[in-house]
C-alpha cells in the first residue's frame, strides 16, 4: 500500500521484514517491494474487501502465503495462512511460530462476530501502541497478578471514513503466551467458559459446564484449580 495513504505508528515498517524473508524462502524467490510502499499482512478472507475498497493496493501472488496459527478460532481447521492468503480458521489474532518468537499479529477480518465486525478501528490502531509505550511503563501493577502484553506498532489506512479504513489495518504486539508453560501458567480463553447456545438438550448451559459435568460451584472450583 502506498505509504502516503497510511497512518503508521512507531516501527511498523521494520516488523514485517522477517515475514518478507520467510515469504521469499517459501516461494523460492524474493518478495519485490516498491519505494514509497508498505507491506501489510492481510488475512485471506479480507482480500475481497481490500481489493474492493482500496484500488491502490497491490496484492502478492498466492505463492507468497505463509502458514500461521490462530490464537483462538471460531471455526474448525488445521492451520492459519497469512500474508495475503489464509484459510480454514477465522481469527484476527495470529502467531507466526517459525518467524517470530516474541511477537504476534492482530489483523482486520470483516466478519460480524459477537459485538461487532472483527476489524481494527483507526482509534485502536492509534491508541494501543501509544498506551503501551507512554502509559504502561509508569503503571505499577503486581506482576504476580497483572501482566500487560504491549502493542508495539500499527498501521491503518488513512481513508477519512473510519468504517472503510478499519478494513486495512494491522498491529504487532508482544506474544505473552509463548512462554506461559515455562512460567508455570495455564492459559484459558475466557469466552470458552461462558460459550453456550449449542443445539440440543442443555443448549442454554455453558458448554464447559455440560461437557465436564461441572454442575456445582465446588466442582467448578476444583476443575479450575486443576
Amino acid at each position: 500500500m502506498p505509504r502516503k495513504n497510511l497512518h503508521i505508528t512507531y516501527d511498523f515498517e521494520k516488523h514485517p521484514q522477517p515475514l518478507l524473508d520467510a515469504m521469499s524462502k517459501n516461494a523460492g524467490r524474493p518478495v519485490l517491494t516498491t519505494d514509497g510502499h508498505v507491506v501489510i499482512p492481510v488475512h485471506e478472507l479480507q482480500l475481497v474487501l481490500i481489493q474492493d475498497k482500496f484500488k491502490e493496493a497491490v496484492v502478492y501472488p498466492e505463492e507468497f502465503s505463509l502458514p500461521l496459527l490462530a490464537q483462538q478460532s471460531i471455526r474448525y481447521g488445521v492451520r492459519q495462512f497469512l500474508c495475503f492468503h489464509c484459510s480454514n480458521r477465522i481469527c484476527r489474532s495470529l502467531v507466526v511460530p517459525d518467524v517470530y518468537r516474541d511477537l504476534s499479529l492482530k489483523l482486520s477480518v470483516g466478519i460480524m462476530l459477537t459485538s461487532g465486525v472483527r476489524t481494527i478501528s483507526p482509534a485502536s490502531a492509534y491508541i494501543g501502541p501509544r498506551f503501551s509505550k507512554q502509559v504502561v511503563p509508569v503503571l505499577s501493577p503486581n506482576p504476580n497478578i497483572v501482566t500487560v502484553a504491549k502493542e508495539l506498532s500499527s498501521v491503518v489506512h488513512a481513508h477519512p471514513d473510519g468504517g472503510i479504513a478499519q478494513h486495512c489495518a494491522a498491529i504487532f504486539r508482544e506474544n505473552y503466551e509463548i512462554a506461559s508453560e515455562a512460567r508455570g501458567e495455564r492459559l484459558i480463553v475466557c469466552t470458552a467458559l461462558t460459550e453456550c447456545g449449542h443445539r440440543g438438550e442443555g443448549g442454554n448451559v455453558p458448554a464447559v459446564v455440560r461437557i465436564f459435568q461441572l454442575d456445582t460451584e465446588e466442582k467448578r472450583l476444583q476443575w479450575l484449580s486443576k
